[in-house]
């Protein structure tokens, strides 16, 4: 995909994008469609040696950027929107959970290229970043933890009896 790169950057509107990226400053870009904006955001990505976060307009557009950025070799990953259940549910899903956190420690790891998310999303409340760090227990395959240990990880705390 370099060539696209390759391509967007001679153009005078990347150019000007360019011009108006100071380091580390924030870009607000309106009216780009599609795949050009996924390739606008990858070629300064790679241009530029810099990380982004895109808001997209709603959950299904902020997929679709995912997945072209990832076809184009970035580590891009989605920040889904969390669902409330006001009423118990036996088998309720973590998914999105899991999946907001894996993002969440991504961030903290700094190990992406792009975040993508929608405005629902990006306004809910998470995980302090400390907390979240503290509370991180990696386990590499073939290591035996013991149960106590995932129990008591740092940061995580019992909780409270509501009785």
């Amino acid at each position: 995909m370099k060539f696209l790169v390759n391509t967007l950057k001679n153009t005078k509107e990347f150019k000007s994008v360019e011009n108006s990226l100071k380091p580390r400053g924030k870009l607000c870009i309106t009216g780009v469609t599609g795949i050009n904006k996924t390739n606008l955001i990858n070629t300064l990505c790679h241009y530029k040696n810099v990380r982004a976060f895109c808001v997209a307009g709603d959950e299904p557009e902020a997929q679709s950027i995912c997945n072209d950025l990832c076809s184009m070799g970035k580590k891009a990953y989605v920040y889904t929107v969390k669902d409330f259940s006001f009423r118990d549910v036996e088998g309720k899903s973590m998914d999105y959970e899991h999946q907001r956190l894996n993002v969440l420690i991504k961030i903290l790891e700094q190990d992406y290229d792009v975040i993508i998310t929608c405005i629902d999303a990006a306004l809910q409340y998470t995980i302090p970043p400390e907390v979240l760090k503290s509370s991180v227990l990696k386990i590499k395959t073939g290591q035996s933890v013991s149960l106590e240990k995932c129990i008591n990880a740092k940061g995580i705390s019992k909780p409270k009896s509501p009785f």
